[in-house]
């Protein structure tokens, strides 16, 4: 090998070294999301994973400019953030626009014992804060599309890594610029719908009991018919002397 295909060869394993530390860099943590939802017949339990990084995109967050993060600024910036999600995070069930449902409390994933509540600006892209919501449907769900808007502040590198969990099976999915909406089908059956029954009219319900009384009456009615009778014959014989009351004549 001469000097020339000597040098060349080193190049190009610098090249390949240098392609090997490119491919991590585009996939770095700022530039990655997390959503996991959770799909039971009638309830969608969705997690938004965010780090600070990608929040300063959708809501200035480092109010005063030093470079930090407080727990105050987070804090102050929870309601904000969520009533942005709720606008650039789409759903429908069942073919029906829907909200994201229910929000729980936003929850920080570092220990603020071990770090401290304050985040510097070079560890924005390391901590990780959740947006739990919980959505109730009132009818089976068949179907749940999720739709991101988010790549206009997040840029074209943005990747939002989801796995939808159903009954413990897991699927992952990815939302990107290109690719930004998914549709889910859930496979569960539909509830039949349960028949109306009239309630019985009131000629129904009485008409049984007295048809079945009617027996009853005639069987009554012609005994005191027999009775009256044989009370007036006797009352008649009594008048004409066809009974005796007192002791037998001789």
């Amino acid at each position: 090998m001469n000097p020339t295909q000597w040098w060349c060869a080193l190049a190009a394993r610098f090249a390949i070294v240098g392609m090997a530390f490119v491919g991590p860099a585009s996939a770095h943590p700022a530039d990655i999301s997390h959503l996991k939802v959770k799909v039971e017949p009638r309830r969608l339990e969705l997690r938004l994973t965010f780090n600070l990084y990608t929040l300063q995109q959708f809501h200035p967050l480092d109010k005063d400019g030093d470079g930090r993060i407080s727990k105050p600024e987070l804090d102050s910036a929870e309601n904000p953030l969520r009533a942005y999600l709720g606008e650039h995070v789409l759903i429908t069930i069942n073919g029906e626009d829907a909200t994201l449902g229910e929000a729980r409390r936003m929850e920080r994933l570092w220990p603020v014992e071990s770090v401290g509540g304050d985040v510097a600006a070079p560890d924005y892209a390391q901590r990780f804060v959740d947006f739990s919501f919980v959505h109730s449907s009132p009818t089976v769900i068949q179907d749940v599309w999720i739709g991101f808007s988010i790549f206009k502040e997040t840029g074209e590198l943005h990747v939002v890594q989801a796995v939808f969990d159903q009954g413990g099976k897991p699927a992952e999915v990815s939302f990107s610029l290109s690719e930004p909406d998914y549709t889910w089908e859930t496979g569960f059956p539909q509830a039949p719908e349960t028949p109306l029954v009239a309630p019985p009219s009131v000629t129904e319900a009485v008409e049984p009991k007295q048809r079945g009384n009617r027996p009853l009456v005639i069987v009554v009615g012609v005994a005191a018919l027999v009775g009256t009778w044989l009370l007036l014959g006797k009352v008649r014989r009594i008048s004409r002397g066809a009974f005796r009351i007192g002791p037998p004549r001789e």
